[in-house]
């Protein structure tokens, strides 16, 4: 697969989109024969697949020896696990590979006000994903979009005013088919040497 880049919005629907392609693209490099006709029936099946998961995990039996109260408690444990195993499944979180920097939840909320505000540029630093379908670089712009879509929905929907009636999602340059190798280089400026140190180590585990 030669790279490809192109420019994508990222509100509820760019960002739908995205994951799509991310889906799409991981099943082409695990069934290379699969004809393009056939890749979103392959999607579907493995959409299927990951919500039985969730279902066998939300129905896990209790074990024998467990009564009364606790048989509830750890239903409900499950059930709660259940719900974030399906959101991560949905998630760009799925496709962040093992060669990223570990995720700063606080630049990822800096990121999601200044979307929030109106106060981001574009910039030509792109969204980055192999040919195996992982993202290698922007996994914290992904993950504040990601926030504001679900916020978004919920301001439709008139259950929050989080995310004010003119905001205007980002635009993101995205590059598909990238090799794995270009990790090491991504974000160079932003890494500790621990990041360097872990990344190498990821990296070599990978190979």
């Amino acid at each position: 697969m030669n790279p490809k880049a192109e420019i994508v919005t990222m509100n509820r629907e760019g960002l739908a989109a995205f994951v799509l392609e991310l889906k799409r693209t991981k099943i082409r490099h695990q069934l290379p024969q699969i004809p393009e006709e056939k890749l979103d029936k392959a999607v579907e099946v493995w959409e299927q697949q990951q919500r039985d998961i969730v279902e066998r995990h939300r129905n896990t039996p209790a074990e024998p020896d467990d009564v009364g109260a606790m048989i509830l408690v750890k239903a409900q444990m499950y059930d709660a696990s259940a719900n974030l195993m399906a959101a991560r499944f949905k998630s760009v979180r799925s496709y962040l590979g093992s060669l990223n920097r570990d995720i700063n939840e606080g630049r990822v909320e800096a990121y999601r006000e200044d979307m929030r505000k109106g106060k981001w540029w574009f910039t030509p630093d792109p969204i980055v994903v192999t040919a195996t379908g992982e993202i290698i670089n922007g996994q914290h712009r992904l993950l504040a979009v990601e926030s504001l879509a679900h916020a978004d929905a919920g301001r439709v929907e008139g259950k929050s005013n989080f995310v004010p009636d003119d905001y205007t999602a980002p635009q993101f340059v995205v590059v598909w088919g990238v090799d794995k190798r270009a990790a090491i280089l991504m974000d160079e400026a932003r890494r500790t040497a621990n990041d360097r140190r872990d990344i190498a180590l990821r990296f070599a585990s990978a190979a």
